[in-house]
């Protein structure tokens, strides 16, 4: 069952049907705080076991007020000062409980003792360079060998190639004209940010640092187009894509319970970001400019 996108007056709310929750993607300042009050209905009616919002800082007491909990954070994501703040509100409270509550505590103790990652050299034949729509097939092959493990249909060519005619980006490392690693980011132009997502490396190439040199390439290929932020929601307990995004020098800005569906379970999702105004090699960049063609 896919998602569905709605609008509640001019804001934009995406109703997954898999796991039984809504998710206010975009909240239109003229539609608060009324907006609380239609949130409550719908989950109600619907029978849905949780709402999230992701909503800027300066409406987060109508939230509060209402009962929902501030889970992440994320400063300067509506622009300077502005902080968006990711809010929850469970109304089965047996989802309120973290599952694993000792391993992601390790797993995040682990990423706080990472040094900054240099910068990685890409091998001698490989490529990096962002995808094209003739690219589709190879890319969803590799999606399909690997597996995805939060619910999306990458590995259809379909949905690839409708990903890419809406401006999403999938940034790959190529090796004689074949992807060996790929991920995605899903650009805002309102708030000027990209979510990373949809990261796979084959299992033949894993160990050779393609996750962050796809994290360095994405940086720099999305600065020039005015996206300003970078952030990602990762598996709670999975201890190498946290790690990668620490040595990366992303910031870890909470983490939100029991959100996503992952290989049919409900996990917690790490929240990582980053201003890329704070990156001193994309400082470098724009006096000697170099992105993925």
């Amino acid at each position: 069952m896919t998602d569905e996108i709605e609008k509640m007056g001019k804001s934009l709310l995406r109703h997954d049907h898999r796991d039984g929750q809504a998710v206010l993607m975009y909240l239109d300042p003229g539609d608060a705080p009324g907006i609380v009050a239609d949130l409550e209905r719908v989950a109600i009616s619907r029978g849905y076991t949780k709402v999230c919002a992701r909503i800027p800082a300066a409406h987060a007491r109508h939230f509060v007020a209402a009962g929902y909990q501030l889970e992440a954070a994320i400063p300067h994501f509506y622009g300077e000062g502005d902080t968006g703040c990711f809010m929850t509100r469970f109304f089965v409270k047996e989802q309120m409980l973290e599952r694993a509550p000792m391993l992601r505590n390790a797993v995040l103790a682990t990423t706080e003792l990472q040094p900054p990652a240099p910068a990685v050299t890409l091998a001698e034949g490989g490529t990096l360079r962002l995808a094209r729509a003739a690219d589709v097939d190879r890319v969803a092959a590799l999606y399909g060998e690997v597996g995805v493990a939060k619910s999306a249909a990458v590995h259809d060519p379909r949905f690839l190639e409708a990903a890419l005619n809406r401006g999403d980006l999938f940034l790959g490392v190529w090796v004689a004209e074949a992807p060996v690693a790929i991920c995605a980011a899903h650009l805002d132009a309102a708030s000027g940010s990209g979510e990373l997502a949809h990261f796979a490396v084959n299992p033949q190439h894993r160990g050779r640092g393609h996750a962050l040199l796809l994290l360095q390439g994405m940086a720099q290929a999305l600065s020039p187009l005015g996206v300003r932020l970078l952030w990602s929601a990762v598996r709670a307990y999975a201890p190498g894509i946290n790690i990668t995004f620490a040595r990366g020098g992303y910031c870890y800005g909470g983490t939100l319970t029991n959100s996503t569906n992952i290989y049919g379970t409900l996990e917690s999702v790490n929240v990582w970001y980053k201003a890329l105004g704070d990156d001193p090699a994309l400082a470098w960049g724009s006096v000697f400019p170099s992105s993925p063609a």
